[in-house]
């Protein structure tokens, strides 16, 4: 069985080769703007990927599919939101000593948020 990957995750995941999993075990690797093929005994298997913490969802895959990981919309928001929210802090008054905690806790929060969600699609292309 063979399933083409097409990796298209754009500016924000482009660090690092994502991880393959197939039902649950690493088979490979697949690196930015990279397509491969992927070759398995099964008939039908579940994919999914991963990466130092960041996950997908699950799509069940099938002999000449082909497949395309892009990167969430909500990931690119929390992204931006994570330098965002520092760069606002500063317009509050230099008198206002929490101001880097604030913005401490804040980046921190948002981290939290982007890995415990999904931060990776895979979607079946017709």
């Amino acid at each position: 069985m063979t399933v083409t990957i097409k990796r298209d995750t754009g500016f924000l995941g482009m660090l690092g080769s994502l991880k393959l999993l197939i039902n649950g075990k690493v088979v490979g690797k697949v690196a930015h703007n990279d397509t491969i093929e992927l070759d398995l005994s099964h008939d039908e298997a579940i994919l999914h990927i991963s990466q130092g913490g960041s996950r997908s969802n699950k799509v069940r895959v099938r002999n000449g599919d082909t497949v395309v990981i892009k990167t969430v919309t909500r990931t690119k928001i929390l992204f931006l939101t994570m330098f965002a929210v520092p760069a606002l802090l500063l317009l509050l008054p230099a008198s206002f000593s929490s101001r880097p905690y604030i913005g401490i806790a804040a980046i921190t929060v948002i981290g939290i948020i982007m890995l415990a969600s999904e931060t990776y699609k895979i979607t079946k292309i017709p």
